[in-house]
């Protein structure tokens, strides 16, 4: 997959690297370097770009087995999606790059409510308990600078999974 090939070039760049990464923007900073004909491009994204989809998909949306021509639609064979922001609910996908768009529409018959997702985290993501006391016990090894970013990690008394694979339901 492309995005191996992609994590294989950031990897070699940290292991070449002199920098010492202490802190998740010293991560932004190596990625951003790598890739010399191509940089990446990273986007710091906040909470407030973070959308609970999931909860439309059992109230005003569903998942459908079948695109708007009646063929069977499954994920594992598209290529490219488009989404357009005047038909919210309603995808646009090829399975090949020569296709031209089929259409998917993820509303439930009849329904014409507003799709406005509600934000997916309302504060800081808490990290579990034993990850944190395994960070605490590397601060001697990062700069004191970044210690009170670690300290003040919010916890949780969950299992160490991570949140969004709490559940999934993809087809075959």
């Amino acid at each position: 997959m492309e995005s191996d090939s992609d994590h294989a070039l950031i990897e070699k760049k940290q292991k070449k690297t002199e920098t010492q990464i202490d802190h998740p923007r010293d991560w932004h900073q190596l990625v951003r370097c790598t890739g010399k004909k191509h940089p990446f491009k990273v986007v710091e994204m906040d909470q407030s770009k973070f959308f609970n989809y999931a909860k439309l998909l059992k109230t005003e949306l569903q998942v459908k087995k079948k695109d708007e021509t009646g063929n069977l639609f499954y994920w594992r064979d598209i290529r490219e999606i488009m989404i357009d922001k005047n038909n919210l609910g309603v995808m646009y996908f090829k399975t090949g790059i020569n296709e031209s768009y089929r259409c998917l529409s993820f509303r439930k018959r009849g329904s014409l409510a507003k799709l406005i997702p509600e934000l997916q985290y309302k504060g800081l993501v808490p990290i579990t308990a034993k990850k944190k006391d395994n960070l605490m016990k590397l601060l001697p090894y990062i700069s004191d600078v970044f210690w009170d970013f670690y300290t003040n990690l919010p916890t949780n008394q969950a299992d160490d999974i991570h949140p969004d694979l709490e559940s999934s339901d993809e087809d075959e």
